[in-house]
């Protein structure tokens, strides 16, 4: 009976979709705890937008610019290290694309949604102070789990 349940709650668990992937290098890396961290990024995406097939839109290409800016600090929860960031990005680009058959194209530029991630380790990484983090540590293997929070917008977008 036990075992039924098991492979029950395994298949349920298979059949929840995936929402998104989000690989941050060095997310459960060491660290000392009481550590800051400024992160400036900038990306840029292009391609093709996909609507609903009923919707009288088409053919909608986009090419965004994203600069963005974040703040990390490292702790210490429960002897574990984790990790707090918050990022705003900055999004400017144009669309283009077929409105009920005709050509449109519109710039547009503003604050993107405020992001926040909270990370710790689950195993191996232990929290440490700046002192103990320098006298070295033995490599171990790491598990660590991450929750992201992506807030509304700063601020409405306007037109460029």
């Amino acid at each position: 009976m036990e075992r039924g349940i098991l492979i029950g709650v395994w298949t349920l668990l298979l059949a929840i979709p995936g929402l998104a992937q989000d690989l941050e290098p060095h997310a459960y890396s060491a660290s000392p705890t009481r550590l800051n961290f400024l992160v400036l990024g900038f990306g840029y995406s292009t391609g093709s937008v996909l609507f609903d097939p009923t919707l009288p839109i088409s053919n909608v290409k986009a090419n965004l610019n994203i600069p963005s800016a974040g703040y990390g600090r490292t702790f210490g929860l429960l002897g574990r290290q984790s990790l707090v960031t918050i990022g705003l990005p900055y999004v400017w680009g144009n669309i283009s694309g077929d409105v009920f058959e005709q050509q449109r194209s519109i710039g547009r530029s503003g604050l993107a949604d405020l992001r926040t991630k909270f990370s710790i380790n689950l195993r191996g990484n232990p929290a440490r102070s700046q002192a103990e983090f320098a006298r070295g540590r033995k490599r171990s293997f790491i598990v660590g789990t991450s929750v992201t929070v992506s807030g509304p917008r700063a601020s409405t977008i306007r037109i460029s």
